[in-house]
Order: structure tokens, then sequence, then C-alpha cells
């Protein structure tokens, strides 16, 4: 379920469905030192990653994120990107807000109330909110 799901983001994007679908590999946490980073620093280490493990690792789309961090609740009963430490992982989203600003998706922060689906109001710097990086392994 979900504890916040803000209602601009499901509006701009709440009704996207992928054309097929795929599996996914989704780290279990941001990656290490990623926190406290604006969005294009950890776009930054994402792409380091990306590039020293030789695979082509992105930022999680927010379908691709709640989803994982969901599922894995559904089936080990563990919360990932949890509320102990509040952590969540920016997006590769960027949804219209109020006076025409436009801000990154976050997810995260899940606990039994369930999971936030937001925006990065701080858009620069955060000690809750990090880089996660997924790979699409493959589609059918």
């Amino acid at each position: 379920q979900y504890r916040h799901y803000d209602r601009h983001i499901r509006q701009k994007i709440g009704g996207y469905a992928p054309l097929q679908s795929y599996w996914i590999l989704m780290t279990r946490d941001i990656l290490p030192n990623s926190s406290d980073k604006c969005y294009q620093e950890q776009q930054k280490l994402v792409d380091n990653h990306a590039n020293s493990t030789s695979l082509p690792y992105k930022l999680p789309n927010a379908l691709e994120a709640a989803t994982t961090i969901l599922m894995h609740h559904v089936r080990k009963g563990e919360y990932l990107f949890s509320n102990a430490p509040r952590t969540y992982t920016r997006c590769k989203e960027w949804v219209g807000y109020a006076d025409n600003k436009c801000l990154p998706t976050t997810v995260g922060g899940s606990y039994f109330a369930g999971l936030d689906i937001d925006y990065d109001f701080h858009f620069s710097r955060s000690d809750d909110l990090g880089a996660a990086c997924c790979l699409r392994l493959c589609t059918f």
C-alpha cells in the first residue's frame, strides 16, 4: 500500500504501463556515498557503477522502484528503502509541481504504513535521499 502517493505524480505518470513485460534487477539500497548529493552527482555515481560493472545500470523510474520495493515486501516481509533509517531513491521522472516547477520523483520511506512516492523537494542535497540503480534483464 502507499503511505503517500502525490496527486500530481499520479496524474502525470500514474497511468504509465510498459509496452511489454520485463525483469529488473535493482539494488536493495541506495549506492554507497550517494546520499547528501545533488541529482547530477548521483547520476554520475550510477554511471560510474555501470562502467565499473560493464552493465547498463540506470536510475530506476518510479514504477520500477515502487514495484520492486513492494514486491520484495510481499515476498520477504522486509522493508527496502525503509523508514528506519529513512531512505529514498531518486527516480528518472521529473514532474511538474506548483508554480510550474519540475522536480525529480522519489520513492522510498517504506514501513508498515506504506510506501512514499513523492517529489524531491530538497532538489540539491538530503541525508535520506540517494540513488539506487536498476538493470533491465530481458523482455518478453
